[in-house]
């Protein structure tokens, strides 16, 4: 009898563990959801289609690296980068590194995944995603620009594979352009 007690303890325990687990993965996503969909509220109503940004990206298949962006009308328009890293080279200093063209068009890093409103459109998708924490592919923090509510940073944590274990999103300038 006694035995079958604690067995049934052990049980409740356990499920409370799985529900609690379950339900705080769809609260903090509706949590996020909620701090996004105020985010778009806020960059929507300044009507900017026009900006200069410059941001670091890092993946678990790319050094960091700064792109400077000049989007008009919601299309990037001009694109360059510059390693923030070297490899082979200890002294490196990326402020003594010129920015350098890049294709508009695809790469790894294809611009156009990088706008605002793309960058917006990523985090819904990792939002939406309401499995238990541990059992997705990543965790994340977000933090958003006050003035302008653009996604000034997302810092991705692993919770599986290697590969999936980094990525690292962050705006060092922003500026409205006129026009």
């Amino acid at each position: 009898m006694r035995k079958r007690k604690w067995l049934l303890i052990a049980g409740l325990v356990v499920a409370l563990w799985l529900i609690s687990d379950v339900f705080s993965g769809h609260l903090l996503s509706f949590f996020e959801l909620s701090r996004l969909s105020n985010a778009v509220s806020t960059w929507e109503a300044k009507h900017i289609k026009n900006y200069q940004i410059v941001f670091d990206l890092a993946t678990a298949s790319l050094l960091r690296t700064r792109y400077r962006f000049v989007v008009e009308e919601n299309q990037v328009t001009q694109a360059s980068m510059k390693l923030m890293t070297s490899i082979s080279d200890i002294t490196y200093n990326p402020d003594n590194v010129p920015f350098t063209p890049t294709d508009t068009t695809g790469g790894f890093a294809a611009v156009s995944e990088y706008t605002v409103d793309s960058v917006f459109q990523r985090a819904r998708v990792w939002f939406q995603d309401t499995r238990p924490i541990g059992s997705r592919s990543m965790d994340f923090e977000v933090d958003y620009d006050s003035e302008y509510g653009y996604i000034r940073a997302i810092q991705a944590r692993c919770s599986g594979r290697i590969s999936d274990c980094i990525y690292f999103y962050e705006v060092i300038e922003f500026k409205p352009l006129s026009g």
